[in-house]
């Protein structure tokens, strides 16, 4: 498989999860009073300013690129401070366990970040620690991951640990080291 076709095909894989998370809730508060909004086929009702209302992520990016609401996420960078402790802990190859909808929320939380650092430059040190800390997290676990996936065995409760983007790429480098070992010392089932 060329790189350039394994490449389609993890971007293929990774949008697939995105879109599923894409169609789920995610509570916002309205910055202001909002009239009842059409966007594409989806009503939102009348809002006041201050109300809290569940919307799918999609829609709720909409507004919020529009100013019109803010994301009412739990304060994601202490989650990721708390995570890159938990992992730092855990002996490598033991992975501790996250939400499978982490990485779309890291996304969406990443992106609003960006967003409002155009709207506000002076967040530019904000933004950058909290990329920065999300990189270290994603790092560390690649890095348990390919440990795991180099293992004849696994830990029973991996795929608990794993969210499915990881697990994705778990099973991906697993079938190449296989496939690599195969090649430098041949099958053990020959």
């Amino acid at each position: 498989m060329s790189d350039g076709a394994t490449h389609k095909e993890i971007a293929k894989h990774l949008n697939d999860i995105q879109y599923k998370f894409k169609l789920s809730t995610v509570k916002v508060t309205a910055k202001e009073n909002l009239d009842q909004i059409q966007i594409e086929d989806y009503s939102i009702p009348n809002v006041s300013s201050g109300d809290t209302i569940d919307l799918p992520v999609w829609v709720a990016s909409v507004l919020q690129e529009r100013n019109l609401v803010e994301f009412n996420e739990d304060s994601l960078d202490v989650e990721i401070f708390r995570l890159i402790n938990r992992e730092r802990i855990q002996k490598t190859p033991a992975l501790s366990e996250i939400k499978d909808d982490f990485y779309f929320k890291l996304n969406t939380f990443l992106t609003n970040s960006k967003i409002n650092l155009k709207q506000n430059p002076e967040f530019k040190n904000e933004h950058d620690k909290l990329y920065n800390s999300a990189l270290d997290l994603v790092n560390i676990r690649i890095k348990k991951i390919v440990s795991l996936a180099s293992l004849s065995t696994h830990p029973e409760d991996l795929t608990i640990k794993l969210t499915p983007e990881e697990q994705f790429l778990f099973n991906e480098i697993k079938s190449t080291i296989v496939q690599w070992r195969n090649l430098l010392i041949g099958d053990v089932n020959d």
